[in-house]
């Protein structure tokens, strides 16, 4: 039903060793061939990987010397409390149509055979469900059976994220930093890494820049110095690391951009392949961060910033203190500026304000 996924074998053969102990059938047995039962689905077959599409060949063989009619073939797929129906696609593989399924009359040595797939999205053990249903060709009853073949489906990477806001943060800018890491025990070959935004945001990777940036946190820097140039080949237990600029886009509509506290800047999206050419992808969780200005997951509307201030003053001189206000909400804000004087001894304020005195 599915070939074992082949291996290569890096050590020096002998010729004899695929052959059995003795060519005598009174000796010989199944188990000692090279190919032996790995032709066969066991009823458990190892691991796969998320983000793989499940394909199998299913074959129901009549090995009588006699038809047998009314002959069936169903196959499912169950995973938790799901259970989804695998319909031959041998049309999509080949644009040949299938033979029909329940057929009428199976000839003696025939076959009645489907090819399933079935996109592997959840992690956890699954069960390959077979069902075959004909008329048995001595007593004429209606029968069935069923097999079941499990299997473990395992996540091979595993992403995580840092969060930094440049030092001049506009439109709530983000850096967000990925580590992805194969903890599977097979090399994979990372052809895709996208960070796929949600709106109202957009994002980049940020280019590697061989001579840096003064003006980077040194974590970052750190960051993107391990990747000059595109790793893709990732060993077991080895790690990938990318980083992306996410920042609000001006063009999109402005009521999707939320206040709640906190907002889902988007995913990251990774394509990977085995060693057979076996292509599979997966998609991190959302990355979310606290909206701007908020502290504790509290709410804030508006979100106020000191821009620029003299380190030192002159007794009697006038100085200026840049201060900027972002409305982050979606609707438009009226403006009052008010100075505590309980708060500002020794400062007396020049511009137009609404004073309140305690």
């Amino acid at each position: 039903m599915r070939l074992y996924k082949p291996k290569l074998y890096v050590q020096g053969a002998s010729g004899g060793s695929m052959l059995p102990t003795s060519m005598d059938d009174s000796t010989a047995t199944q188990h000692e061939f090279a190919l032996s039962s790995m032709l066969i689905l066991p009823d458990s077959f190892g691991e796969i990987f998320l983000g793989n599409t499940f394909s199998s060949y299913i074959s129901v063989i009549n090995p009588y010397t006699c038809e047998l009619r009314d002959v069936g073939l169903s196959a499912n797929i169950q995973c938790a409390n799901d259970r989804v129906e695998l319909h031959d696609n041998r049309y999509a593989r080949t644009g040949k149509l299938p033979p029909p399924n329940p057929v009428a009359m199976l000839p003696a040595g025939s076959s009645l055979d489907m090819v399933v797939d079935y996109p592997l999205n959840l992690v956890g053990n699954h069960v390959l469900r077979v069902g075959v249903a004909y008329v048995d060709p001595v007593t004429g009853e209606n029968k069935s059976l069923r097999k079941f073949y499990r299997f473990a489906v395992q996540n091979p990477l595993v992403i995580t994220f840092k969060q930094n806001s440049p030092a001049s943060q506009q439109h709530g800018e983000a850096i967000v930093e990925a580590q992805i890491r194969n903890v599977s025990k097979l090399p994979l070959f990372v052809d895709s890494i996208k960070f796929l935004p949600l709106a109202p945001f957009t994002s980049e990777e940020m280019v590697v820049n061989s001579g840096g940036n003064r003006g980077e946190r040194p974590s970052i820097k750190e960051l993107l110095s391990l990747n000059n140039g595109p790793q893709t080949l990732v060993y077991p237990q080895e790690e990938l690391q990318r980083v992306f600029r996410v920042w609000y886009d001006p063009a999109s509509d402005p009521s999707l951009l939320t206040t709640q506290g906190s907002q889902n800047l988007g995913r990251l999206h990774v394509g990977w392949k085995t060693s057979m050419g076996e292509a599979g992808s997966v998609q991190s969780q959302p990355v979310v961060r606290k909206v701007p200005g908020t502290s504790g997951g509290g709410h804030s509307e508006v979100l106020v910033a000191m821009q620029e201030l003299p380190t030192e003053v002159v007794v009697g001189q006038p100085f200026l203190a840049a201060i900027s206000v972002t409305n982050n909400t979606t609707r438009s804000l009226a403006l009052q500026l008010q100075f505590r004087k309980e708060l500002m001894r020794g400062i007396v304020c020049s511009s137009a304000s609404h004073q309140v005195c305690s």
